[in-house]
């Protein structure tokens, strides 16, 4: 197994574990982004969610960077409202959900410290 199937897959875990379902196409489309940011970003909060990472992905998936972007709110969203496991540190803000540049941002941070 390469590195990066073995990032893919331990991102996978992750996020199974946080509650996203694996059948939405935001399933797949964070663990894109995480998997970006991990080879591609020395500090995650240096790229820009809206103008790199979802053109990139979306390129890279043949669709449009909004796509991604909705695809991503709505699994975030659907994980917040049906998993018991969704972690109370990205409860934030008037929606109570983590925005997505905020889940992605903790999910490619808690996959560096594994790594």
């Amino acid at each position: 197994m390469t590195n990066i199937e073995e990032m893919i897959r331990k991102t996978e875990d992750k996020l199974l574990e946080i509650g996203i379902d694996p059948s939405m196409l935001g399933f797949g489309y964070i663990v894109d982004c995480v998997v970006y940011c991990l080879l591609h970003c020395v500090n995650v909060c240096n790229i820009s969610i809206t103008k790199e990472l979802y053109p990139t992905i979306a390129q890279q998936d043949k669709t449009s960077a909004s796509r991604v972007e909705r695809c991503i709110r709505t699994a975030i969203e659907k994980a917040f409202s049906n998993s018991p496991n969704y972690p109370d540190s990205l409860i934030s803000g008037a929606s109570g959900k983590a925005a997505n540049s905020t889940f992605i941002a903790y999910v490619v941070l808690m996959m560096q410290r594994e790594i």
